[in-house]
């Protein structure tokens, strides 16, 4: 159990300003903007804990293999400040007066933030001291984001079709580690990675004729790891200071260390490469005064992994050491239909969710020391009746 008494302060203060000008009225739009923060974060008190004990009371003989572990948050000073500029520029071009496109340029941010078990000692290196020591703090990450995009119509407004292709640079990407066997039995945050993100989506909405809608989106997205961050010896003691952490010495002999950071090439997290979605609605009265609708629609999305390359792989029948495993998200398809009729103040509709009754799993992990996972919902058919007044 780990009992917290601490509490975190966030203080923002910002102003930002935007600005358009009208290259050539009514058809080439220049937009700037600009936003100035400056956050200042702030965290006090203490976290204690005792592995292995009970509410109940000590084992009898207490609690010899277990290591207690507190620490005082005031002691280490966590005060710090951030600030800075992120900025926006976009271009719109009105081709016609059902055409339009667009370039963005914009930045974001994720702010920073403190461990509570920071400066904490673990990784037993070959000389027998502690290898890595957990960093106090975390940076914001970044992003820079690159969009040429259009919105148009088509038909006498019958036809609408919408998209971008983009790129984002992702840099020094918040990550949260939880391996009890090497960096101790408490998460903690760091910056890691980079990646980059390129894609391309777009939707198209057609009326072909009174009543009847059909709809299309999809999305492909290819993120990418760009560079080869490591486990790095920061304990200045220790014989192989400022070096990657290749193994362990916790028991003899030494095992080695995989770096958790992942290889280059490494997809991002949650991340599928391919979406796509379709829905189809026919709309027509009939008698007095019936209406009546049916629809369908169905979704797809690729495989993905639950984390990034930064954790390793789940080993089927191995041991569970580690509640943050890689896992592989199954790619699955889902269809829904509906019907209804009203009239005057009445509806009846039947509606039907997830069709073919999948049981991929849309997410998995080992949070609790187990391997568990989230499957889709399960087919629902079902019936309502409704009353408006």
């Amino acid at each position: 159990m780990t009992p917290i008494a601490s509490s975190r302060e966030t203080k923002q203060t910002a102003f930002f300003a935007s600005f358009d000008y009208d290259i050539i009225p009514k058809k080439l739009t220049a937009t700037v903007g600009t936003r100035h923060f400056r956050f200042s974060n702030k965290f006090v008190g203490s976290v204690g804990g005792s592995f292995g004990c009970y509410e109940q009371g000590a084992q009898p003989g207490g609690c010899p293999n277990y290591p207690t572990y507190a620490y005082s948050l005031d002691e280490q000073n966590l005060v710090d400040t951030e600030s800075g500029w992120k900025s926006r520029a976009n271009l719109t071009w009105h081709v016609t007066t059902d055409a339009m496109v667009y370039y963005t340029w914009s930045q974001g941010f994720r702010p920073g933030g403190f461990n509570q078990n920071g400066l904490s000692a673990h990784a037993t290196g070959p000389d027998g001291l502690p290898q890595y020591l957990i960093p106090r703090a975390y940076s914001s990450d970044k992003l820079t984001n690159n969009e040429l995009g259009w919105k148009t119509t088509f038909w006498n407004h019958h036809l609408q079709w919408n998209g971008a292709v983009y790129r984002e640079d992702w840099n020094d990407v918040q990550i949260a580690f939880f391996n009890p066997g090497l960096v101790g039995n408490l998460f903690y945050n760091t910056n890691g990675q980079n990646f980059v993100v390129k894609g391309v989506e777009t939707s198209i909405i057609l009326q072909p004729f009174a009543g009847l809608v059909l709809q299309a989106a999809g999305s492909w997205n290819q993120s990418r790891q760009t560079n080869s961050p490591a486990l790095v010896n920061n304990n200045p003691a220790s014989a192989n200071y400022g070096q990657p952490i290749t193994q362990l010495c916790n028991t003899d002999p030494c095992t080695p260390v995989d770096n958790p950071f992942g290889p280059v090439g490494a997809p991002s997290a949650n991340s599928p490469p391919m979406q796509m979605s379709f829905r189809a609605r026919y709309d027509w009265g009939f008698g007095d005064s019936y209406t009546a609708y049916v629809q369908f629609g169905a979704h797809h999305q690729g495989h993905s992994y639950t984390q990034a390359g930064a954790n390793p792989n789940y080993a089927i029948g191995g041991a569970i050491s580690s509640s943050r495993g890689r896992f592989e998200n199954p790619a699955y398809t889902t269809m829904e239909a509906s019907i209804g009729v009203a009239k005057d103040n009445w509806t009846v509709t039947l509606n039907a969710e997830n069709l073919a009754n999948s049981t991929k799993s849309t997410f998995i992990s080992t949070g609790q020391f187990i391997v568990a996972q989230t499957p889709l919902r399960p087919r629902v058919i079902g019936v309502s009746v409704g009353y408006t007044f």
